[in-house]
């Protein structure tokens, strides 16, 4: 349902806004706090700046909630209709689309390639998201950092340069996770459909050796998969102090007037 996927972008859409003025009011909070005057909020009193950001926050925490609800009603959509019709087709397949087709690369058709499809899905409103939250985020941090905001944007495309590479080695780690579970699916329906030629001539050990070490091999693709999306969940999570760490060590070497509201305002963009 497309309906599903577009109110889940417009959802997305609005928390982005929300989330894009919060720090604002932050600062204008702080700002009264130790009795300076706001440049964009100053006419406003505590109250109605505590009532905006009160709003703020309640209207990003409900469409984010809201946009991952869509989305994810969606992907599961979408996973169940690929599953279904590859069911559908492998049931029709003829005796010689069989041969060229085993049980395993079958089965992982519909058990593996549907949740990438799913997680392509939950995910497909970044692809525009991204780019904007991108340059919405690097205007604000200029407006609060000047011409420092270039370093954050120089850490930020390492960080990505180190990303793409990560996501090349899944990616090619993934391919090999999937012809190793494709053989051990197969190998193992083979056994199956054969087992009583298996017992028959007390195969049942070798047998048994010939799919541990597919798993084996399995395994280790499968280790050395995780490890990978755990050092690019690493990167990921560590990615915003490591670029307002530098931002703020720069900030401060050139300017040396660094507040407490410029870097609540600055971490928020980071995030963004």
């Amino acid at each position: 349902n497309g309906a599903q996927s577009m109110w889940g972008g417009i959802s997305l859409l609005v928390w982005v806004s929300a989330y894009s003025v919060q720090p604002l009011f932050v600062r204008a909070i702080l700002n009264k706090s130790v009795g300076r005057t706001d440049p964009i909020f100053g006419g406003f009193s505590s109250t109605g700046l505590f009532l905006t950001l009160l709003s703020v926050a309640v209207v990003q925490i409900v469409f984010l909630n809201h946009g991952f609800f869509w989305m994810f009603r969606f992907g599961f959509r979408m996973r169940s209709t690929v599953m279904n019709f590859v069911y559908r087709k492998s049931i029709k397949l003829s005796s010689s689309a069989k041969l060229s087709q085993s049980s395993g690369s079958i089965v992982t058709l519909m058990s593996v390639d549907p949740m990438l499809i799913f997680g392509g899905t939950v995910s497909q409103h970044w692809i525009w998201l991204g780019p904007a939250l991108i340059v919405v985020s690097m205007s604000l941090l200029t407006t609060e950092l000047g011409p420092v905001a270039i370093v954050p944007v120089a850490v930020m495309m390492a960080m990505a340069t180190a990303q793409v590479k990560l996501f090349k080695l899944i990616s090619v780690t993934r391919r090999g996770l999937l012809k190793k579970t494709d053989e051990r699916i197969g190998i193992t329906t083979e056994i199956l459909s054969g087992i009583r030629i298996v017992k028959s001539y007390a195969w049942e050990k070798r047998a048994a050796r010939q799919v541990q070490k597919l798993r084996d091999e399995e395994t280790d693709k499968l280790r050395v998969l995780l490890y990978l999306q755990a050092a690019n969940q690493v990167i990921f999570f560590i990615s915003p102090p490591v670029i307002g760490i530098a931002a703020f060590l720069t900030y401060q070497y050139f300017y040396q007037d660094i507040t407490v509201p410029k870097v609540i305002v600055v971490l928020a963009y980071t995030n963004l």
